[in-house]
């Protein structure tokens, strides 16, 4: 589904991606790991089309989107609870997601096949997102991700920082949405989340992947400080 090959990002006098190569396959959950200043959110921006590669390619669904973002919703990234808008409910927030829906009634299913992933948000989902706290947020925001069920969502750091219980229920709806179909990519620090929930990770160190295993392999893996 998406096949990264041999991707470099420099500045001036710096090498921040150096011969980066990953691949993503149909339905599964695929997990980049890595401290800070390894490269993990530049290669977000990257495949969300915010940077472009010095050189290298892209390729989504066959069609090589290195310099050119004509996806059709099919991609969707998100970066933590960013561009949530604070003067609307968790219902607005999520159904922003799919403006590309023209139909009001899929627009309507959607919201209910959604929030049928998240019992926490149910019954509270008529509320201002400012009242709700960072890791329902979070939820919202992948929420908003999945309403318009995209081929692939990436997400950067969807777990990091939040309670044990958010953690359980981020992960427990990337689950679910995996089972309905839709890929994830996520980019993350903590290695026990990524071994969690992913069928495959990649490390990634110094802008490059210097392992790469399914997530048994990672098990009593630690990253370095």
């Amino acid at each position: 589904m998406l096949e990264i090959s041999h991707l470099n990002f420099n500045y001036p006098n710096l090498k921040v991606i150096h011969d980066l190569s990953i691949k993503i396959d149909t339905n599964e959950i695929v997990s980049i790991i890595g401290h800070k200043h390894s490269g993990k959110s530049t290669l977000f921006k990257i495949i969300a089309g915010l940077q472009l590669p010095t050189s290298g390619k892209i390729i989504f669904m066959d069609n090589d989107i290195t310099t050119k973002r004509k996806l059709n919703g099919e991609l969707f990234c998100q970066a933590r609870y960013k561009g949530l808008f604070y003067g609307l409910t968790v219902r607005e927030n999520i159904e922003l997601g799919g403006w590309r829906i023209k139909d009001k009634n899929i627009l309507k299913e959607n919201f209910e096949k959604t929030i049928e992933l998240i019992p926490h948000l149910q019954k509270s989902y008529n509320k201002n997102i400012k009242k709700l706290c960072n890791g329902e947020r979070m939820l919202t925001a992948i929420a908003r991700a999945i309403i318009s069920f995209p081929k692939l969502i990436v997400i950067d750091e969807p777990m990091l920082g939040f309670y044990p219980l958010f953690v359980e229920k981020i992960a427990d709806l990337i689950y679910k949405a995996n089972k309905l179909g839709i890929t994830f990519l996520l980019l993350q620090k903590n290695i026990s989340d990524a071994v969690k929930i992913s069928n495959r990770i990649y490390e990634m160190e110094d802008g490059q992947i210097v392992k790469e295993g399914n997530s048994k392999s990672f098990e009593k893996f630690d990253l370095p400080l």
